[in-house]
């Protein structure tokens, strides 16, 4: 049975199947969206099997190849366009047919769209790398007390939050016992980050604990703009035993735009495009763990079908997660400091039919239903298959 959906969230594909209007969700966008002038040529013939080819810098228009450390095997020409009140690398291919050996990572300043004049027929691999959502700095040991770096975002208020430092230590019933500093916080995207844990104090010290703060998560990312996920926060860090510990946060996926003006869009089986964050790294030391990267966003158009046999994910980095042990007598294990999960990132599909036979994943880090994503649907649904994620 054939259902119309102009758009919806991730939830609503799950709960009902209920209108929205397309001035809600930004409908007028794909009427503006560029059209290919076919300046880069076919990208089959560009990029054949992919045989070496690792990166594509999408500021610059060089592909890399991987021999003997990395050289650039070609430039293609791109143009920076402006759309949606933001810029775009735009590359104008005749027809896109990527093949199943081709695995690139695509990264840049701007997000990247891919452009054709006719069907794109996607069967190979592209990770879509983090452009503004880099991970918080992780703990200076020259800069007391400690904390962790808070993620970057486009937004400037969607990374993650640095946990506080420093990491210390005390004296137990038996030993010196250690202190620890604040999980960082998840970055955001479709929906706000998850917090980091607090520090952990031991069991048996005695006196007034002392629970660093952990980072906060990162604020919602505006649906109407493909920016991509922001970064997780470090945790706190700081001495222990006379060695400084503390990680970075990690980063947010990426963002990308796939457009067939005059055909269809196929994803096939086995085909991945993944700008999911990056999981957070775990406590060593007595450190914070660091906040999960939120996942990225991916849009595609298609004036004619759209079909996923492949895998779209989008989905948040975990944050990292480790347990503390502490007490002589009667010892005591709790979870942390654990970082918070980034948030899922976005997929929008504008299409005349919609047909998802793969996976689509826009769940939070760890693949929790808390912090997902969402999934916005402007077309005929034929069928809405596998989607994992539902956004809060």
């Amino acid at each position: 049975m054939k259902s119309k959906f102009i758009a919806c969230s991730l939830a609503a594909l799950a709960a009902s199947s209920a209108l929205a209007t397309a001035d809600d969700l930004g409908m007028s966008r794909s009427k503006k969206l560029p059209v290919s002038n076919g300046s880069a040529g076919s990208f089959d013939a560009q990029f054949h099997d992919g045989n070496g080819l690792v990166w594509m810098n999408t500021d610059t228009g060089v592909v890399w190849d991987s021999a003997s450390g990395g050289f650039a095997a070609f430039t293609l020409p791109f143009k920076v366009v402006k759309w949606n009140g933001q810029k775009f690398n735009a590359y104008n291919f005749t027809d896109m047919t990527v093949e199943p050996t081709v695995n690139l990572v695509i990264y840049g300043t701007n997000p990247a769209m891919f452009l054709s004049k006719q069907d794109i027929n996607f069967a190979g691999k592209f990770t879509i790398a983090a452009a503004a959502g880099a991970g918080g700095a992780a703990p200076d040991q020259n800069t007391p007390p400690y904390n962790g770096g808070t993620g970057a975002s486009a937004t400037n208020t969607a990374g993650g939050g640095g946990g506080s430092g420093p990491i210390g230590g005390v004296q137990g019933q038996c030993s010196p016992e250690v202190v620890t500093a604040g999980g960082g916080g998840g970055g955001g995207n479709a929906s706000r980050g998850q917090p980091g844990l607090p520090g952990d104090y031991p069991v048996d010290a005695g006196g007034t604990p002392q629970n660093d703060p952990p980072g906060p998560g990162g604020l919602k990312m505006p649906v109407r703009k493909l920016v991509g996920g922001a970064g997780g926060g470090a945790g706190g860090g700081g001495f222990w035993s006379g060695d400084f510990y503390g990680q970075p946060g990690a980063n947010g996926g990426g963002a990308v735009i796939f457009s067939s003006s005059k055909g269809a869009i196929t994803i096939a089986s086995g085909a991945v495009i993944d700008a999911s964050g990056a999981d957070g790294a775990v406590s060593n030391g007595g450190s914070g763990s660091s906040g999960g990267g939120a996942g990225g966003d991916e849009w595609f158009y298609a004036s004619g079908t759209f079909t996923n046999n492949g895998s779209l994910l989008m989905h948040g980095g975990a944050g990292g997660k480790s347990q503390y042990t502490s007490g002589c007598f009667n010892p005591v294990t709790v979870e942390g400091p654990d970082g918070g999960n980034g948030s899922g990132g976005q997929l929008e599909v504008h299409a005349a039919t919609f047909d998802n036979a793969g996976l689509i994943d826009v769940s939070g880090g760890g693949h929790a239903k808390s912090y997902g994503g969402s999934v916005e649907l402007i077309g005929d649904v034929t069928r809405r298959g596998r989607i994992e994620g539902l956004g809060n």
